[in-house]
């Protein structure tokens, strides 16, 4: 009786030490049937789910294929369309005709579906009419949204958020989702070679001798974003002073100033921003003609310029997206050309050809640069 005792023993502890073995990993072993087993060949042939953690820290689980995705901000749908043009359900926003004009009609033409951004609220019936596979959000949706949406729309939602600096991040996560590492490799090694470059060059630019910068926003350039705001970053980064010494305003910026302000400050360059590129160079004319603009050292020097916007996407300021990446070159080589030396019109062109997949004219680069050029001077 002993050694039957002693038997049942050791046998009941190996099954218990191979249990507690299996259960090391916080998963537990898959259940099968003999009819599994005898045709182990079929189960081979079952895909196996894929889940990524998401910038919420949320495991999503992806869809096997992804034909058709759609973007919850402007920023997150810039991005999927130059990565993946094809992929994209539609747009957020009503697209200008400037901006038209640089995109194929085909994708010119995709509808305006909305969004879950500021004061938008997606329409959940129309978007789901164009068949999508997932959703992409992005800031400023409230990554707490996820949720949400995914519910409404019985779509998985993945929370994905990079400022500018790190595109290249975006663009390798976004492109392993989609099965596009490759693309997606080759956008990031541009824009982490430009910001590590133009991050380099900035260093050396002594702290007495920043360019001091005005960002002219709204019809009358009585708006502004401050220093460390998103819409600024661009400004930042290459080594412009901004001289709004003023709160951040939140939500989508557009802080309002006094004339009596932007004439204290007085700005060494102003560089303003077209509403919507509906006319082009607005800004620059009304601030360079306006007799209540005339003391500024901008003004009476002829430094007053718009960045580049609409064409398809803007240099600087609004959007905030991989779009910027060629303005970090644009503003450098603008305030510091000495520092910036690069022949702007040939990295707009290599930035256009790699991203939009555009060969510019030069009445095209002539269109985007038309009032960021020397007319002024």
């Amino acid at each position: 009786m002993k050694k039957i005792f002693s038997i049942a023993t050791i046998t009941v502890l190996l099954v218990c030490l191979v249990l507690g073995t299996i259960g090391c990993g916080g998963e537990q072993p898959a259940q099968t049937n003999p009819e599994d087993r005898a045709n182990p060949a079929d189960n081979a042939n079952e895909p196996e789910a894929r889940t990524m953690v998401d910038c919420a820290n949320r495991t999503v689980t992806l869809p096997e294929k992804i034909d058709k995705a759609f973007c919850t901000t402007p920023i997150a749908t810039t991005m999927l369309y130059i990565l993946a043009p094809e992929k994209l359900a539609g747009w957020n926003y009503e697209l200008s005709p400037i901006t038209k004009r640089f995109l194929p009609a085909e994708y010119a033409q995709l509808p305006n579906l909305g969004g879950w951004y500021m004061n938008n609220t997606c329409n959940i019936e129309e978007l789901l009419k164009y068949d999508i596979d997932m959703i992409f959000v992005s800031s400023p949706t409230d990554p707490d949204m996820c949720d949400e949406i995914s519910t409404k729309t019985g779509k998985p939602t993945f929370y994905i958020n990079y400022p500018v600096k790190e595109s290249g991040t975006f663009f390798k996560t976004m492109g392993t989702i989609l099965g596009l590492e490759e693309r997606a490799l080759e956008l990031a090694d541009y824009c982490d070679r430009t910001v590590r470059e133009i991050g380099e060059k900035a260093a050396t630019i002594p702290q007495d001798n920043l360019v001091t910068v005005y960002y002219a926003e709204g019809t009358d350039g009585l708006m502004t974003d401050p220093k460390g705001t998103i819409v600024s970053e661009v400004l930042d980064y290459v080594g412009g002073l901004n001289v709004a010494d003023i709160p951040f305003k939140g939500g989508g910026g557009l802080s309002p100033v006094t004339l009596e302000q932007i004439l204290k400050w007085d700005a060494e360059v102003i560089i303003t921003w077209s509403v919507n590129g509906e006319d082009p160079g607005f800004l620059v004319k009304y601030i360079m003609d306006n007799n209540d603009w005339q003391n500024l050292r901008a003004v009476k020097t002829k430094r007053v310029y718009e960045a580049p916007a609409n064409a398809p996407f803007s240099f600087f300021g609004r959007l905030p997206a991989a779009n910027q990446i060629i303005g970090f070159k644009w503003a450098g080589q603008l305030l510091y050309p000495e520092i910036y030396d690069y022949n702007i019109n040939e990295e707009i062109k290599e930035f256009y050809q790699l991203f939009y997949h555009m060969d510019l004219t030069e009445e095209q680069l002539d269109e985007i640069l038309d009032f960021a050029d020397d007319r002024y001077r």
